[in-house]
């Protein structure tokens, strides 16, 4: 009926239009006229924005941001990151939920899309981040070039005691290298009492395929390969089943890459490549 096509839609529109701040909407407006910045640097908040090319909506974009657990309409999403290549947001934030008594409640952030479990975080011990303004970056380095935008981030302070952490540094940038560019990530753990696990999550709305080496995150115009080392990272695939968006429940891919062994310290590399 007219109800489920405007769910499907919505899911639509969900998929490539889901990170709804206004500084990333910039990553995909229609170009027309319009060319935005090759890059833009919000210090301050710790926002990152890169373009390939910024000239050309269909090309690679990335968008980062650091900050602290107590924004405005806050999500717990200290470091979170967002992939764009040929207008899909193939790496998104994942939006926003359906606005009900408990979504604003004390249990806010058990809401999937609240807790740093629905984005594109580590884990360190199974842990989640904490809600706070206490719970935060701390920039490390940014570096803005013709052949790069990166930034770098401390995010020890954005998780509870129990994550047992002596530092998680995680690296975002963007390598404008042969005819597409490419993302880097890397997460740096090292764990304060005893060899500790931390995986690394990826979240998405696309279709996903694990290979040797590889995970495929496909769109319908465009896709991802992201490469690891096997050697030292295992990926699986876990479904969040039925989450509930404010435009309807959908459910959200989510790739976690995990050390293969408990370590004292110990990065998680990832190569995102258009394809």
């Amino acid at each position: 009926g007219d109800f489920t096509d405007d769910i499907q839609r919505g899911h639509e529109k969900h998929r490539l239009h889901v990170f709804h701040d206004v500084f990333l909407e910039s990553l995909y407006l229609d170009a027309g006229d319009f060319i935005p910045a090759q890059k833009d640097w919000f210090r301050e908040m710790q926002w990152m924005l890169a373009r390939f090319n910024p000239a050309d909506p269909d090309a690679l974009a990335l968008a980062v941001k650091g900050g602290h657990n107590l924004e405005m309409h806050n999500q717990n999403d200290v470091g979170n990151f967002v992939v764009q290549y040929k207008q899909e947001t193939l790496i998104p934030d994942i939006g926003r939920g359906r606005y009900t008594k408990f979504y604003f409640g004390p249990e806010r952030y058990q809401h999937f899309v609240n807790s740093s479990r629905g984005h594109s975080l580590p884990r360190p011990n199974g842990t989640e981040q904490a809600p706070g303004e206490e719970f935060a970056a701390v920039l490390l380095d940014h570096q803005s070039t013709e052949a790069l935008d990166s930034v770098k981030l401390e995010l020890k302070g954005a998780y509870p005691a129990e994550a047992d952490l002596a530092t998680l540094v995680r690296s975002v940038a963007l390598h404008r290298e042969g005819p597409r560019g490419w993302v880097e990530m890397e997460d740096a753990a090292g764990f304060a009492s005893a060899p500790g696990q931390c995986e690394s999550a990826l979240t998405t709305f696309s279709e996903v395929e694990l290979t040797p080496g590889a995970v495929m995150i496909r769109g319908e115009r465009g896709a991802l390969r992201v490469s690891y080392d096997p050697g030292v990272v295992a990926a699986r695939l876990e479904v969040e089943k039925d989450v509930d968006f404010s435009l309807g429940p959908a459910d959200v891919n989510v790739v976690l890459f995990a050390f293969k062994q408990k370590v004292s310290q110990g990065t998680i590399r990832l190569k995102i490549e258009p394809v």
